[in-house]
Order: C-alpha cells, then sequence, then structure tokens
C-alpha cells in the first residue's frame, strides 16, 4: 500500500507567519509532535518557538491544505511555500527550501564525459 500525504499549514494568528509541511502520519500526530516540542521550548524552528512563547498557544491555528496525496505530488508543498512565501522570515517560518524542486537544470550530454588526466 502506497503511503499518501498531506500538506499542512501551522499559522500564527497574531502576525500572520505560516509554517508549511508535509506529512505521511495522521495529522493530528503531527501537530501533537509539533506542540510537543513547542510546550517544552524545544522545537528545531527558532521563529516559530519564539512567537509561540511570546504569543501562546492560543494564537496557533493549523490548516489541512491538501491531503491524499502520493509521492509523485510532493512538489505541491513548494507551491504552497512559494505562495504563502513561507520561506521569507517576515511572512513565514520555513527556514528553507530544502524540498526537491529543482533549482535549475544540469545539461544532459550523452556518451562518457572525457577524462581529467592529462
Amino acid at each position: 500500500m502506497e503511503h499518501t500525504y498531506t500538506i499542512y499549514a501551522i499559522r500564527c494568528k497574531a502576525n500572520g507567519r505560516m509554517y508549511i509541511g508535509r506529512t505521511k502520519q495522521l495529522l493530528e500526530e503531527r501537530v501533537k509532535a509539533h506542540l510537543t516540542l513547542l510546550r517544552s521550548g524545544k522545537h528545531t524552528n527558532k521563529l516559530m518557538q519564539e512567537d509561540y512563547k511570546k504569543y501562546g498557544e492560543d494564537n496557533f491555528q493549523c490548516y489541512e491544505l491538501e491531503t491524499g496525496l502520493t509521492f509523485e505530488d510532493r512538489n505541491k508543498e513548494c507551491f504552497y511555500m512559494d505562495k504563502y512565501k513561507t520561506c521569507n522570515s517576515k511572512y513565514g517560518y520555513n527556514t528553507r527550501d530544502n524540498h526537491s524542486r529543482a533549482k535549475g537544470t544540469i545539461e544532459i550530454i550523452k556518451g562518457l564525459p572525457e577524462s581529467n588526466q592529462k
């Protein structure tokens, strides 16, 4: 059985910043994991942790953006990160876009490479 993914957002109502994530867990379980880390002051996302401490848990909401996605749909997470500009700390908590979206292209050459030895 193929796993399906859910893309979700965690939003701070006080300042509008959002985190976009993808999980193959139940969304409730993934959110619970975020909250456990935030409550203990150990979340790896320092900006989200600071806002949680400053504004409190009541100012955070979770949104299910899409569900039932396959591995091939994983780039949709990047779509939402771009749409909401969540890699910009003014708008979001995503610290870097290290997902599978191609940043550029590499030329594909047929045949074997030339030797670097002279």
